[in-house]
């Protein structure tokens, strides 16, 4: 398994964590005012329920956020950062976008997932972009807790972060 993908799932599994953490978590980078994420799953709108969480550490620029209905939206791009497209899927080296409802999961990293994060601007401690993908159900154990279908998620961040 190669260390892109490795950080990846490392990621995934971090904001998880952070997910069941109260405001004054102290994770690296994890939360701070100004950060917000607008998006819409299935065309379905998704409101923020508190805290957009992030960290950028060794080149790794991850994003998540949870509404008040058990769904989350998360992204993570191994590529630079910097303004342009990354393609998020299977094959494109650990970028990602994943979104999940309770214990269900629907991903790009996976075959027949596909999709794009576009990061507009970008400065040493804050990043904006928007993103676009189609999630398709993990294979294992998260689909057998009844992810079927995909899912299709479009939405924009603005984030602020400590580069470490």
């Amino acid at each position: 398994m190669s260390t892109r993908v490795r950080r990846s799932g490392i990621a995934a599994l971090l904001f998880i964590a952070l997910a069941s953490c109260s405001e004054s978590a102290t994770a690296p980078n994890s939360v701070l005012p100004d950060n917000s994420m607008t998006a819409k799953i299935n065309n379905v709108e998704f409101r923020v329920l508190k805290s957009v969480f992030v960290t950028h550490q060794h080149g790794v620029l991850s994003i998540a956020a949870f509404d008040n209905t058990q769904r989350s939206i998360h992204l993570t791009m191994l590529a630079p950062v910097r303004p342009t497209t990354i393609t998020v899927g299977p094959g494109e080296g650990g970028n990602s976008g994943m979104t999940m409802y309770g214990s269900q999961l629907w991903r790009t990293d996976v075959a027949g997932g596909t999709g794009t994060v576009t990061i507009t601007s970008v400065t040493a401690n804050q990043a904006t972009g928007t993103f676009s993908f189609t999630g398709v159900p993990a294979p294992g154990t998260a689909n057998k807790n009844g992810a079927s279908g995909t899912m299709t998620v479009n939405g924009a961040f603005n984030v602020t972060y400590v580069q470490q």
